[in-house]
């Protein structure tokens, strides 16, 4: 617990326009004694304290920032609660537990981004809600981009500002914003790797492989457009080749099997790569990829809370499940049965394997 005296107490001379010599000589100790406690270099004794607050006419309390100690750990009470209920996928309960937070600390930038994260996160809803949290949201991002300084919060609502326009029906403005982002190579992850040494340096470029690898993963499945939503010319079979590059890569990066969170992904792709295979009625690679998206997905739901990766490359990071997020409360086996109810799997409804994959979902899915 930090205690905040020589903030306080230098704010509280200059109010009273008091030199320190002044009051050096009120309470009987060298000026020297007080300029080093301006300066956070010691503290009164605690004999002191109580003559210093009547002085100043506070309580002890207030000079010593005991107010901000309470406040500061209330926030991050709240803050831990949001992240928690983002974690299980509580998402309406996270926008309460925001706005109850605001109420006390109304200019936290990380409150209101929180707020906006999870407005925008929140898509079981109707329409008209939807389009109403999404210009909330929006509005949020620009308020927090005006007025905060701190470089990481801006750049994560700046991001957050891009994806809340495209889901709102703005694409152009999304692109816009999106343009004001730092390139590849001016990030973190492309630079800092670069100046550290020995654990640090091996942790940092280690941590930037795996953000690269996920970066690499969204690109090709904005080239493959699986969902034919923006016209780009490939057949299918050149969008499903497309989804395993993405499986592949994991392959070369994981290569101990080591996927933790990333069996996410790969049972999603595998799911893609099923539906696509059904659009050209190659029903046996189908089945195939629909029995790895549900060993994958087992896989997912089947992690302990912290577990180490092995693999060569990333073998100082570790999986925890306090530090992902997720908009659903449900596990990803009950995602997955809940997808093959679609019309598309109606042609496996009596096949043998196809069975085995729902009942073997149903066995985890919760």
């Amino acid at each position: 617990m930090k205690i905040n005296v020589a903030k306080n107490l230098k704010r509280l001379r200059k109010e009273r326009n008091i030199t320190q010599e002044k009051l050096a000589e009120f309470i009987g100790v060298s000026f020297q004694a007080v300029s080093k406690w301006e300066r956070d270099e010691g503290y009164p004794d605690i004999t002191l304290l109580p003559v210093l607050a009547n002085f100043f006419g506070v309580t002890t309390d207030e000079l010593i920032g005991m107010n901000e100690i309470k406040d500061k750990q209330k926030l991050d009470e709240i803050l831990q609660i949001w992240e928690e209920n983002r974690t299980a996928g509580n998402i309406r309960k996270c926008i309460d537990i925001c706005r109850e937070g605001l109420k006390s600390f109304p200019n936290d930038f990380r409150l209101m981004m929180n707020l906006s994260d999870s407005l925008g996160f929140l898509d079981e809803i109707d329409q008209e809600m939807r389009k109403k949290n999404l210009e909330e949201a929006i509005e949020i991002d620009k308020r927090i981009l005006e007025h905060c300084t701190d470089n990481e919060i801006r750049n994560y609502v700046q991001t957050n500002l891009c994806y809340h326009y495209s889901w709102n029906g703005n694409n152009q403005k999304a692109i816009e914003e999106a343009e004001k982002l730092p390139y590849l190579f001016q990030t973190v992850e492309s630079t800092v790797p670069c100046f550290k040494s020995g654990e640090e340096r091996t942790k940092s470029a280690q941590s930037a492989i795996m953000s690269f690898t996920e970066a690499l993963r969204l690109a090709i499945i904005a080239l493959a457009d699986v969902n034919y939503l923006h016209d780009q010319p490939w057949t299918v079979e050149e969008r499903i080749k497309m989804l395993d590059k993405t499986n592949e890569v994991y392959r070369i990066i994981y290569d101990d099997g080591d996927y933790h969170f990333i069996n996410g992904y790969l049972s999603e792709s595998y799911r893609l790569m099923a539906a696509l295979s059904l659009l050209i009625n190659k029903t046996e690679d189908a089945l195939l990829y629909l029995e790895q998206a549900a060993e994958f997905a087992i896989a997912k739901d089947d992690l302990p809370p912290k577990i180490k990766h092995t693999s060569l490359l990333v073998n100082t990071l570790e999986y925890n499940i306090n530090l992902t997020s997720k908009n659903y409360t449900c596990n990803e086996s009950a995602i997955l049965l809940e997808k093959l109810q679609q019309e598309r799997y109606d042609i496996f409804r009596n096949d043998e394997r196809f069975i085995r994959i729902v009942n073997r979902l149903k066995e985890v899915a919760k």
